[in-house]
């Protein structure tokens, strides 16, 4: 169930700017709301792989762990993007084993949005964290397939 001060998020954006790699979360393509997180290259790369935007030749960190708990009986519910305390987000993955409760462990928002994509389930953003009238996207497919270009694995 939705918290309703949470919103329902299905546009993942990357753009590789100079001041470094950043996500973009939006309700949708229209909306004029976003959630905006600058991230580390390691995690740009792993939202990209879940974009199918890069190929990797070895699992990234994240596919190594989900290999991990391949057969444990966990089932991943959504990854909540909930707060914000001394200028980091704080996030969580909520999941359940086998029919038990619904548990939530903290993570890094970034890592958070890459299992959500690799794993197809929902992210939510609180939308106390919103900022209004959405980046501007001129020329950022162009910059992002550059990166995309020069990264070496």
């Amino acid at each position: 169930m939705l918290n309703h001060d949470m919103l329902l998020i299905n546009e993942v954006l990357l753009f590789s700017e100079e001041e470094g790699y950043m996500v973009v979360l939006k309700e949708n393509k229209e909306a004029m709301q976003y959630f905006q997180m600058f991230v580390g290259e390691g995690e740009f790369l792993a939202i990209a792989k879940e974009q199918q935007l890069i190929d990797t030749p070895r699992p990234l960190t994240h596919e190594l762990y989900l290999g991990l708990l391949q057969n444990t009986g966990l089932t991943f519910i959504c990854v909540e993007i909930y707060g914000l305390e001394d200028r980091t987000y704080l996030a969580r993955v909520v999941f359940r084993f086998e029919n038990g409760p619904e548990q939530g462990v903290e993570c890094r928002p970034s890592d958070g949005v890459a299992l959500a994509l690799h794993q197809g389930i929902p992210i939510t953003v609180n939308s106390g964290l919103l900022k209004e009238n959405g980046p501007g996207q001129d020329n950022k497919k162009d910059s992002l397939e550059s990166f995309v270009k020069s990264v070496r694995f």
